[in-house]
């Protein structure tokens, strides 16, 4: 086998570590960078960090050290560092100011960027995006078409799936489930077994624990409410149908009551009717408060 690259004796020190450059040593033409012979890569610890075999390369100051390992076709850029017994596999790809550690694997098509964490026993895989600030720990999981951005927590043996997307300062834990076209965002706790699948949208401060499910609509609850059984967080939803449906017929009845006025009205009435109309968006917002 001929080696596709060197370790060069430009090194430095990194936690204790002392890590070197590496140097192409043929070309590299993976489906987005180009490495030529002779370009320079980031720094390993040594050969084991860097698989010698198929398109893997570590670039610009990113760091692979440890037991970590890159191999396959994946790319580590930037400023990354990825160290412990950490796996970077497959199609992957690793960068910005990122951290994979510990056991960490991220492999298939996943991408970790910005200043991500991803740590433990995590495993972001699928085609994945950990991004932001995002941190990933513990056994969980980001699998499939996930989006994990901003100061999102996703931990314990949580999983998220399909084609959800965790932002905010959301925290996902436990034994949670996330799946489907679900949004999570805000300040939004999902732990225990509570399960948020299809087409939902979780924000504000909502806090979902135990075993409670959603399944489709929106949730935005204060923080000092908990749902901790499925029955509240039913009667919640139940709630939030009738406000809507009283909004929709309220919305109609304005939009007659518009189209329904005399001309000589639109010409002599216009600042009248601003007035009526304020009038009406507070009789609407009373409307809404009765309900809860």
């Amino acid at each position: 086998m001929v080696k596709k690259y060197e370790i060069t004796n430009d090194c430095k020190t990194v936690e204790g570590v002392k890590v070197c450059r590496i140097k192409a040593l043929k070309d590299i033409h993976p489906s987005f960078y180009e490495v030529k012979k002779g370009d320079l890569g980031g720094y390993v610890e040594n050969e084991n960090n860097l698989s010698q075999e198929g398109k893997s390369w570590v670039k610009d100051d990113a760091i692979v050290m440890g037991k970590a390992e890159v191999s396959d076709d994946a790319w580590v850029i930037g400023n990354a560092v990825v160290k412990d017994k950490a796996l970077v596999a497959d199609d992957s790809w690793v960068d910005g100011g990122t951290v994979v550690s510990s056991n960490a694997v991220v492999k298939d098509h996943a991408v970790v960027s910005s200043n991500a964490v991803v740590s433990s026993n995590a495993v972001v895989s699928g085609n994945a995006v950990v991004s932001g600030n995002a941190v990933v720990s513990g056994n969980a999981v980001v699998k499939d078409h996930a989006v994990v951005s901003g100061n999102a927590v996703v931990s314990g043996n949580a999983v998220v799936g399909g084609n959800s997307g965790i932002s905010g300062d959301a925290k996902i834990s436990d034994h949670a489930f996330i799946g489907g076209d679900a949004r999570i965002s805000d300040y939004v706790v999902v732990t225990g077994n509570a399960v948020v699948e299809g087409l939902t949208i979780v924000e504000c401060g909502t806090k979902l624990l135990d075993s409670v499910k959603v399944s489709g609509g929106r949730v935005c609850a204060s923080e000092n409410i908990t749902f901790d059984s499925q029955g509240k967080l039913d009667n919640y939803l139940k709630d939030v149908k009738k406000y809507e449906d009283i909004k929709e017929w309220f919305e109609l009845w304005v939009l007659l009551m518009i189209v329904s006025l005399p001309a000589e009205f639109w010409l002599t009435g216009f600042a009248k009717f601003l007035v009526m109309l304020r009038k009406l968006i507070l009789w609407q917002w009373f409307l809404f408060f009765s309900c809860f």
